[in-house]
């Protein structure tokens, strides 16, 4: 049986691109076939250093080499194409998502998309900071959820809103102290630009570049061509607890977040590096770009969501093409059809809404790489390549319970929070100080669900009448621990806030 979906083929729009369609390559073969190639591509020696297995840079299906140029002929060319229809419940589970989105999208307030609107510490209500000075609430509650809150996208309403156009929100503490993993309702959103609408029917994901031959794979495809992986992983924002910073000098026009611009779920999609090895970097790729279908107009002009990690992090099988997330199918707001999830890196690069993939030479060229998404020096003004691009997530913690200027009872007090290492370090110890700092003791560690995810920790301590401060410190496994001081780590965008979180509680 011909695999005819792998490459569900030049689309018209494709052909209209391209002088000829020999440039996306129809792999002919059983799938079986297929997934057995995939799966040698797999098999390749390991680095001494690494247990992880690293797909050839040069991979090939089939056992003619191509011609050296962009993408190989196709010899079925000619014949059309027919993409399968999506199987009944995956049909059946998008339209009830996008379903449940347009209803959402009808209940929006009329003027939420009139200006930026960035905003505060209040569970579900919005604050603008434009001229107008102006509040405005959060919308009501989704009308259908009976014995519960609901908000936009189908999120909690207790999510604290930054901004409503673009939706931007973070989990409130109490969500993530339910668990180890992150309820998908109550899951942070980082936008840049209003969600767009995909038909996940007519979507294709182009992969193109520096690569012996260029895809266009349907959703059905990627299903059916390449095994399913599942990886439990936390996500962070570069800005998460920004709030701190701006607590010492005000950070102008950047969302004032908390703790809660983290989460961690189970997602599930196909290897990023699978897909690589059917399309084959060629020499000189060194980089892999990923532009979503977002526009946002924080650029002029107003440009497409993109960004780009190194080949040898894309090859790792952690990375993935993700269209599940928590045994559920990706909703709107995360990213469906399909997002990349990029384990240990800032969520930046994590881009949703995927529609293209393209193997380069260099990093990705826009805004969101090449501009922002960059730590500056304390005196440092945004430009193209200035500063410090981010990618690897710094060690991190927090406190989650008891809140910063609670009330307690004296005596026993439990405290729990979260810790994240980053990159391919683990949490390997988080200290608790009630005294602020000049005496510690080691906090149990929670649940491990594994290298990717963040370890949830909890400890009971003794708090006599009175004020404490309350001070955590987390440890990776390359024994690096937390800053000290938040007043040292201040930038002008407000990015990678990993001082060692201080919280003041009250003992009655």
């Amino acid at each position: 049986m011909l695999l005819d979906q792998l490459d569900t083929g030049a689309t018209q729009n494709h052909a209209q691109r391209e002088d000829d369609d020999d440039r996306v390559v129809e792999l002919p073969g059983d799938r079986d076939e297929v997934r057995d190639d995939v799966e040698r591509k797999r098999e390749v020696p390991q680095e001494a250093d690494d247990h992880r297995a690293v797909p050839a840079r040069h991979a090939r299906v089939g056992e003619q080499p191509p011609a050296q140029d962009d993408a190989v002929g196709d010899e079925a060319g000619d014949r059309p194409r027919v993409p399968a229809p999506p199987r009944e419940h995956e049909r059946a589970d998008e339209e009830r998502v996008h379903d449940d989105d347009r209803e959402a999208e009808q209940e929006r307030p009329a003027g939420d998309v009139a200006h930026r609107q960035i905003v505060v510490q209040r569970p579900g209500v919005a604050h603008d900071r434009t001229a107008t000075g102006g509040t405005a609430a959060a919308p009501s509650p989704d009308p259908r959820c009976v014995g519960c809150a609901m908000a936009r996208y189908g999120k909690r309403a207790d999510l604290i809103i930054h901004e409503e156009e673009p939706f931007n929100a973070e989990t409130g503490p109490a969500a993530l102290a339910e668990g180890s993993v992150t309820p998908t309702d109550a899951f942070y959103v980082r936008g840049h630009g209003p969600v767009p609408d995909v038909d996940p029917a007519a979507w294709r994901l182009h992969v193109h570049g520096l690569v012996e031959r260029e895809l266009d794979l349907s959703l059905t495809t990627l299903r059916e061509a390449f095994r399913e992986r599942t990886e439990t992983a936390t996500l962070q924002c570069a800005g998460n607890r920004r709030a701190g910073l701006i607590a010492i000098r005000d950070i102008p026009g950047e969302a004032p977040w908390g703790p809660g611009a983290t989460g961690t779920a189970t997602w599930s999609g196909v290897a990023l590096a699978d897909v690589l090895a059917v399309a084959g970097p060629r020499a000189g790729a060194a980089h892999i770009g990923f532009e979503g279908a977002d526009r946002s107009a924080e650029v002029t002009p107003p440009e497409r969501f993109g960004g780009s990690i190194r080949l040898d992090k894309a090859c790792r099988p952690e990375v993935l093409l993700a269209w599940a997330m928590n045994d559920r199918p990706l909703a709107p707001v995360h990213g469906a059809p399909l997002r990349v999830v990029v384990p240990g890196y800032i969520g930046a690069r994590s881009v949703k809404w995927l529609e293209r993939v393209e193997v380069r030479s260099t990093p990705w060229p826009g805004h969101f790489q090449h501009v922002a998404y960059r730590l500056l020096p304390e005196d440092g003004t945004p430009g193209p390549g200035l500063g410090m691009p981010l990618g690897v997530v710094a060690l991190n913690a927090d406190v989650l319970s008891p809140a910063d200027g609670e009330t307690v009872r004296a005596g026993p007090v439990e405290v729990r929070g979260y810790a994240f290492a980053g990159g391919e370090r683990h949490v390997a110890r988080v200290d608790v100080s009630v005294d602020g700092g000049a005496t510690w003791s080691q906090a149990e560690l929670l649940e491990d669900l594994g290298e990717w995810a963040w370890r949830h920790w909890r400890t009971t301590v003794e708090l006599g009448s009175g004020e404490h401060a309350i001070v955590v410190r987390a440890w990776d496994s390359s024994a690096a621990t937390q800053p000290e001081d938040e007043a040292a780590l201040w930038n002008p965008k407000g990015y990678v806030n990993n001082a060692r979180p201080r919280i003041r509680v009250r003992a009655t």
